[in-house]
């Protein structure tokens, strides 16, 4: 019988809320368990460990969020 293809998804989180938005702080464990929990009614996931750093345009007010990890 053949395998059902299956679609691969990702994306990308900031490890910090956004400090034009919010207070830049890192994001609660308890968020984080939610992701995971979700994953698993998915049926599973990966997650690189390595950390990126990216921005972004935000047109609301005309800053440049950002990723950062610091």
């Amino acid at each position: 019988m053949a395998r059902k293809r299956l679609l691969e998804c990702s994306f990308l989180i900031p490890i910090r809320r956004d400090r034009n938005l919010s207070d830049g702080g890192a994001h609660a464990r308890k968020a984080w368990k939610w992701l995971h929990s979700r994953l698993l009614d998915f049926g599973g996931g990966t997650r690189d460990l390595e950390l990126k750093e990216g921005w972004y345009a935000d047109p609301r007010h005309g800053q440049t969020g950002d990723g950062s990890v610091t």
